[in-house]
């Protein structure tokens, strides 16, 4: 059975379609053309030609013995015993980093309970001087003349909704009789 050949109509040129799907070029036949390789194809003389064979097959030849290669010793069992364990974890949810800050401070508090106390010491300490600084300013405010500020009964505040004659309207404008 003869390829199926195609013409470019725009170049004139034949090409078949291989079973991996490279355009391979062709006579309108489907003799396949050779690719042209620079100093050997066209009119190079048979010593060259036997020189790029010779290339061609010593680059095979080095590729199959890399193949074969001698395999590298046994890894050490110290090694393994490093390695992390990756089997079974798919589907795992890694810790987010706020997650691993918190296991790490919980269990920096039951290593070290000594730094906690120091810790929640200083904290008292400081919300101590607040206070104190709080209290200070508002001993100097109402001694001062400038920050004096006047406080009005809270019960003598006007009502909000005006009266007039047989209603009132209230803040947002509705009559109520």
């Amino acid at each position: 059975m003869a390829p199926y050949v195609w013409q470019d109509l725009t170049t004139g040129k034949y090409h078949t379609v291989s079973n991996s799907g490279k355009h391979i070029h062709c006579t309108a036949d489907g003799t396949p053309i050779r690719p042209y390789k620079q100093g050997v194809s066209g009119v190079a003389k048979t010593s060259v030609r036997v020189a790029h064979e010779q290339k061609i097959a010593a680059h095979e030849a080095s590729l199959a013995d890399a193949a074969q290669g001698v395999r590298p010793p046994p890894v050490d069992p110290a090694l393994l015993q490093e390695r992390v364990q990756t089997k079974g974890r798919f589907g795992a949810k890694t810790p987010t980093e706020i997650d691993l800050f918190l296991t790490e401070q919980a269990r920096n508090r039951l290593m070290f309970p000594e730094r906690e106390a120091a810790a929640r010491e200083e904290e008292a300490q400081a919300k101590h001087k607040i206070d104190e600084l709080h209290k200070n300013f508002a001993a100097l405010a109402a001694s001062s003349d400038i920050n004096a500020t006047h406080t009005k009964d809270i019960s003598a505040t006007k009502n909000l909704a005006k009266t007039c004659g047989l209603g009132a309207f209230t803040l947002t404008g509705t009559f109520r009789p």
